[in-house]
């Protein structure tokens, strides 16, 4: 392989960008979301109104310790919607959920603490769809998951 002339080639190419204004932008990765698995409520649920216990699990595989997630949050309907249940009844937003739960399985078998629970307000009488938000710690990523449930009467 010739490497004749290559480096001043280079070198004149470089001062030609220099002159013209023009510089390197670097790419960032896209931040790739987290693994997120919600065990409790499972899709198209029925619950009785009241207080309930949601669990799952979630993680970023990219994580050197610990499960990577700084934040797992809960909302009955699309947080980011501006017709979503979220922004316009009272209760929309349920809370953020406890981590550092043991891990119980799913994506997240073994990764230590990536079990999260939340303890809900009242859930009324509905049909919802709860979106569950797990934020990385690691990239910044978001992963959201859809669970369909229904709430009925005691």
């Amino acid at each position: 392989m010739n490497l004749k002339g290559v480096f001043p080639r280079l070198a004149a190419g470089g001062a030609v960008l220099a002159l013209l204004g023009v510089s390197a932008i670097p790419v960032s990765a896209v931040a790739i979301g987290p693994s997120l698995d919600v065990s409790n409520p499972s899709a198209g649920s029925y619950m009785r109104r009241g207080k309930h216990m949601f669990t799952g699990v979630a993680c970023d595989k990219n994580a050197k310790s610990g499960s990577g997630i700084s934040s797992v949050t809960v909302f009955l309907g699309d947080r980011d919607a501006a017709n979503g249940v979220a922004f316009y009844v009272p209760g929309g937003y349920l809370g953020t959920a406890t981590l550092g739960k043991p891990t119980t399985g799913g994506p997240c078998s073994g990764v230590s603490g990536a079990g999260w629970s939340l303890k809900t307000k009242s859930l009324k009488k509905g049909k919802y769809t709860l979106f569950v938000y797990a934020r990385s710690s690691v990239t910044g990523g978001e992963t959201v998951t859809q669970i369909p449930i229904r709430v009925d009467k005691p």
